[in-house]
């Protein structure tokens, strides 16, 4: 009831408009035109640049410019990224940033990070999808 009644206030208090994810406790907001209407899927090389922030004072603690560059991974691939940062990168498009509400389900979860933000605590994060490079996808045989 805490993160539900925490992400509630952090909705109203920013005064944007936040879509729910189904029905999860993420909520997103998407701006801009993607370069391709493709959705990214899993195999595709993906490269996002990414910043996070504690929604109870903003302070930013993870920042891909910060570390130097963007973080590239395999779109599916197990254990790479926080399940927040893959479903965003599902709802963006190539050139897409988006504001993201990730509920500690699909952050940091029971674990937090030590001295930088509680367990069980919500998180936004601004991502950009900033390069999808397809998968390559088995061609049929011609029979």
């Amino acid at each position: 009831g805490y993160e539900r009644r925490l992400i509630a206030a952090y909705i109203i208090h920013s005064g944007q408009p936040y879509v729910r994810w189904g029905t999860s406790e993420l909520f997103h907001r998407i701006k801009g035109i993607g370069k391709d209407t493709s959705v990214v899927v899993v195999g595709d090389h993906i490269t996002i640049s990414y910043k996070g922030r504690r929604i109870e004072d903003g302070q930013v603690f993870d920042d891909t410019q910060r570390n130097g560059e963007p973080l590239s991974f395999t779109y599916g691939d197990k254990d790479q990224v926080m399940q927040g940062l893959e479903v965003a990168a599902h709802l963006l498009r190539e050139g897409q940033e988006g504001s993201f509400i990730f509920p500690s389900e699909y952050a940091f979860g029971a674990k937090g990070i030590t001295g930088v933000l509680d367990p069980y605590m919500p998180v936004e994060y601004t991502v950009r999808l900033e390069k999808v490079q397809r998968s390559a996808k088995p061609v049929s045989a011609a029979r």
